[in-house]
């Protein structure tokens, strides 16, 4: 369900879907299962996590994030077609109606820190055998974990709920950018580290 903050999110999917994984396990210490900058590996075999014998930590952190940098960018492009699901610009929602749908200033959009909470629209489409049983908006929260050259990637908190062709799930990490804010809130901290570790925090 997420933090009980503004509207409520309303899942819509069905059946268990596929999550998609795009923290890289080096940076966030959060899952063992491979990130797309490491498809081949996890977190005990994976080359660039075992790489410290081989340069400094310093080169290490720079060649991870390099890595990550285009796994981001691959997480900003999901579509309804391949994962079920994507975002939708906020930005473009309220150009079209000022004034029935607002947003935060971008100078606010822009400033989110980890552990900052921004709602996001997502545009779900629900399958069933194939067939398409439901398609629409799902305004959901993520909470930031870190900024990246474009914006932040954040841990969704919401359940977008499952189906069979929806790659998301409550938990996951999501890619976006300050366009894709609709609001900002900060959820207690006490929450977020009882929910995802004091590490969510490190940097």
């Amino acid at each position: 369900m997420g933090f009980a903050l503004g509207a409520k999110s309303l899942p819509r999917a069905q059946s268990r879907g596929v999550g998609l994984y795009v923290a890289c396990p080096d940076i966030f210490n959060s899952r063992s299962e491979p990130c797309l900058a490491h498809p081949d590996s996890n977190r005990e075999s994976c080359s660039i996590a075992t790489a410290p014998e081989i340069v400094s930590s310093l080169a290490l952190n720079i060649l991870t994030r390099t890595r990550c940098q285009s796994a981001y960018s691959a997480a900003m492009n999901s579509t309804i077609a391949s994962d079920g699901w994507e975002l939708i610009s906020a930005e473009d929602r309220n150009a079209a109606h000022p004034e029935t749908f607002q947003i935060p200033e971008r100078e606010k959009r822009e400033s989110l820190a980890p552990g900052d909470g921004a709602k996001l629209l997502f545009d779900i489409e629900t399958r069933e055998q194939g067939r398409v049983v439901d398609r629409g908006v799902d305004r959901m929260w993520v909470i930031v974990k870190a900024r990246t050259e474009r914006g932040y990637i954040g841990v969704l908190d919401s359940d977008p709920g499952t189906a069979e062709n929806l790659r998301l799930r409550q938990g996951d990490s999501i890619t976006f950018g300050p366009e894709h804010i609709a609001a900002i809130s900060t959820p207690p901290r006490e929450y977020v580290i009882k929910k995802y570790g004091a590490s969510f925090f490190d940097e």
